[in-house]
C-alpha cells in the first residue's frame, strides 16, 4: 500500500510541488512543517523512490539550509540532516551525490561546533548529524576516504584537523547518549585501512591524551555507571 501511495504522490507531481513550496517559503514554521513531510517521505526504503526525490534537487536545498545558520533554526537543520540520512541509506547513487555536493564537509563542520555534544539544546541535532554520518558516509569507501582526508580548522589558532580527528575530539566531550552512537561510527570507520594511521596519530587538542588513552577513559566511565 505504501509503495502505491508514494508513487501516486510522485505521479501527481507531489514531490515537485512539495519541493517548490519548500524553496519559495521564507517562513520558518512552514519550512519546518514541509521538511517534516519530507522526513516521512524519505523513510520509504525503496532506492528508485529515493532517487526520484533527489532528482527534484532536494539535496542541494537541504545542504544550503544547513549552511545558512542565520536564516534556519536548529530544528530545521536537524530535519535536513535526517532527510539526507534517509535518502542516502542503502542508496549509493545518493551517497555519491552527497559527496559531490560537499555534504561530508558539512558533517565534519557540524561535529566541530562548540555546542554539539555538550548543550542539551543540541541533543537531537547531534544525533541527526551522527545518523547522517552513519548512513551517508560509512559503508561507502570513497565517502569514508573523503571523511578521513578532509581537513577543517577546529579553531582559528589551531592546525587543520581531519574528519577522524574531529570525531575523536567530539567523543572526548560528548554526552553518554551521543557517545554510544559516535563509538559505533568509530568502530565502523576504523575498519578502513586508511583510518589506522589517523587513529594512531591523534592527540587531544584539549588534554593531549591519545586514542588509546581516550578509549580506556571512556571504558572506565562506562564501568563506573
Amino acid at each position: 500500500m505504501s509503495f502505491f501511495l508514494n508513487f501516486r504522490f510522485y505521479e501527481r507531481n507531489g514531490l515537485f510541488s512539495l519541493t517548490k513550496f519548500l524553496t519559495n517559503t521564507n517562513d520558518n514554521e512552514r519550512r519546518e512543517k514541509c521538511l517534516k513531510a519530507f522526513v516521512n517521505i524519505s523513510y520509504y526504503d525503496e532506492e528508485e523512490y529515493k532517487l526520484k526525490i533527489s532528482d527534484e534537487g532536494i539535496i542541494d536545498i537541504l545542504l544550503d539550509f544547513i549552511q545558512n545558520e542565520v536564516e534556519n533554526t536548529l530544528e530545521i537543520r536537524e530535519l535536513c540532516f535526517t532527510i539526507l540520512s534517509n535518502l542516502c541509506k542503502n542508496c549509493n547513487k545518493n551517497k555519491k551525490l552527497f559527496r559531490k555536493k560537499g555534504g561530508i564537509e558539512l558533517i565534519i563542520n557540524s561535529l566541530k561546533d562548540a555546542n554539539i555534544g555538550v548543550s542539551p539544546n543540541y541533543a537531537v541535532y547531534t544525533l541527526s548529524v551522527l545518523d547522517c554520518l552513519w548512513n551517508a558516509v560509512l559503508g561507502n569507501r570513497k565517502n569514508e576516504n573523503v571523511f578521513l582526508e578532509n581537513e577543517v580548522t577546529l579553531l582559528y589558532f589551531e592546525m587543520n584537523r581531519k574528519g577522524l580527528y574531529v570525531l575523536m575530539e567530539f567523543l572526548e566531550i560528548c554526552g553518554i547518549l551521543q557517545r554510544k552512537v559516535a563509538l559505533s561510527c568509530l568502530s565502523y570507520i576504523i575498519e578502513n585501512p586508511r583510518a589506522i594511521n589517523y587513529f594512531c596519530d591523534w592527540n587531544s587538542s584539549r588534554t593531549m591524551i591519545n586514542s588509546t588513552q581516550l578509549l580506556i577513559k571512556l571504558y572506565e566511565l562506562e564501568d563506573q555507571r
